[in-house]
């Protein structure tokens, strides 16, 4: 026991031994400070309404040393809205170490940011330090389905590259349908048609966590239509043009089943307007009093390669039907020149193209009974659609 205290004191010796004192210089951008002068008052129990109209805060940035003191910084700073869609300059410029201004911002969900970044540098050599500020919280409702898919460009939406999550728990978000890659759901809360249908993609079927004690642990539950969601997020992208979630992450309300709407019947007219058609994506939709015209089913047709068949309307206007992964038994070629009475479904998009994928056999009608059972047409999975 007596030997420790020895060796403590010689290894304290060694460090006091081997100590250098080396010469920090304080006087170097080492914080950005970022006060909100004047703006909105939110809070996670008070948020704002999320916005699809610029949302304007004024903000003052100050720069401070190593010590925190005011710090005579001339240099131009990079302005980020987080999450957000900035609208005012991207840049501010501090003078004597402050800047005060305007930034403007709009699609503001959950708590959003302003981050000011020294990443520029300037054109004497000096180089970015990285040092950052961000402002306080502004809090703001979660998108509602229809604010999230709402856009005046039918090949994108306001969300796109967010990680959203979608605003379900006050709201009656239903699933509608099913597919072997994924789901489709509707608000009810929003007239029909009009941006309040989304369709998650899951890469698989969905599945989920069943209450406790409900269904055997080791039993596989399966979302079904009519089912309630408490949440929904995931990665928002525009896959051929149309709008979903991807890696999604949801719960359900309980057990409980909601009724799911009817379809919404197409106006011929819409069926030519982008625009209109936008406003039903991923919503239950009905097509009524159709005729199928000679289409080319060989090597290199959409049909052939996608499986999209067309259908048309008596004005002329014309769109698809995909009934591969639903109705294996059905070949589309064999009513060429047939009328349709009607075909129902979920609306998809590809590039302008629009699609309706029925859900079953009770989804698809002709005057007569023609349907020949038939091999489905070879076609790869979720294959893109190059442009024109």
């Amino acid at each position: 026991m007596g030997r420790y205290p020895t060796l403590l004191f010689l290894s304290g010796a060694a460090i006091s031994g081997c100590h250098r004192t080396e010469h920090v210089d304080i006087n170097v951008l080492s914080f950005l400070q970022v006060t909100v002068v004047d703006g909105l008052v939110t809070s996670n129990e008070e948020p704002a309404d999320f916005s699809a109209e610029p949302v304007t805060v004024r903000l003052k940035v100050e720069a401070l040393n190593r010590n925190a003191e005011p710090f005579p910084f001339a240099g131009t700073l990079s302005v980020k809205a987080r999450p957000a869609d900035l609208e005012s300059d991207d840049a501010a410029t501090l003078v004597e170490g402050a800047w005060e201004g305007d930034v403007s911002f709009r699609y503001p969900f959950g708590p959003t940011r302003i981050w000011f970044t020294d990443d520029q540098g300037d054109d004497a050599g000096r180089e970015a330090s990285f040092v950052s500020g961000v402002s306080d919280a502004f809090w703001f409702e979660l998108p509602t389905v229809a604010q999230l898919q709402a856009t005046d460009d039918h090949e994108t939406n306001p969300l796109e590259g967010e990680f959203a999550e979608v605003r379900a728990e006050d709201r009656r978000v239903i699933v509608v349908a099913i597919s072997l890659d994924g789901m489709w759901v509707t608000d009810l809360d929003d007239p029909p048609g009009e941006y309040n249908g989304l369709f998650i993609y899951n890469y698989n079927r969905p599945e989920y966590s069943s209450p406790e004690g409900e269904v055997d642990d080791d039993l596989t539950v399966y979302a079904e239509p009519g089912q309630q969601l408490l949440s929904l997020s995931g990665g928002d992208q525009e896959y051929l043009a149309t709008t979903q979630l991807s890696f999604p992450q949801f719960d359900f309300v309980g057990t409980d089943m909601l009724e799911i709407p009817d379809p919404i019947t197409l106006d011929p007219d819409d069926s030519c307007d982008d625009d209109s058609m936008e406003k039903l994506e991923g919503s239950l939709v009905r097509a009524e009093n159709l005729s199928v015209p000679d289409f080319d089913s060989d090597e290199g047709s959409d049909f052939y390669d996608y499986g999209q068949w067309p259908i048309q309307f008596s004005n002329g206007c014309e769109i698809y039907a995909e009934t591969g992964g639903t109705l294996p038994t059905f070949y589309p070629s064999d009513h060429k020149g047939e009328d349709l009475d009607f075909i129902q479904g979920m609306l998809a998009e590809v590039w302008g193209k629009w699609i309706i994928l029925p859900r079953d056999e009770a989804d698809i009608s002709f005057p007569t009974d023609t349907a020949r059972p038939g091999p489905p047409p070879a076609r790869p999975q979720r294959r893109p659609r190059p442009r024109n």
